[in-house]
């Protein structure tokens, strides 16, 4: 929940400082796909099935986060916020996937 505040409200940042409603939207949508696959980790009597499922979720909304942003970062060299988001994406990537492998990293 920690990683989709960060995006949600690093999107609502963009948009008011720049005013990027491309950077709101994604933020906005990435937030709410990791939201989604916070609850369905944390869903009680979900199962196993459940969880993978939400594990994936967070997994595929960080991933795409590290992309995009290591693209931006590749274009532009900007530390913050390009660097920083992509290395923070491919962290969370990393760790969803060990969950999903049995490694448990986080």
């Amino acid at each position: 929940m920690l990683l989709a505040a960060a995006v949600g409200g690093g999107g609502a940042a963009a948009y008011r400082r720049k005013g990027s409603r491309a950077s709101l939207e994604a933020g906005a949508a990435l937030a709410a796909v990791l939201l989604a696959g916070a609850s369905l980790m944390g869903a009680r009597g979900g199962g196993l099935t459940t969880w993978r499922a939400g594990n994936g979720l967070a997994l595929a909304a960080a991933g795409v986060l590290a992309g995009y942003m290591g693209r931006a970062y590749g274009r532009s060299r900007k530390a913050l916020p390009h660097g920083a988001l992509a290395a923070v994406g491919a962290a969370f990537s990393a760790g969803y996937a060990a969950n999903l492998v049995g490694v448990g990293l986080a």
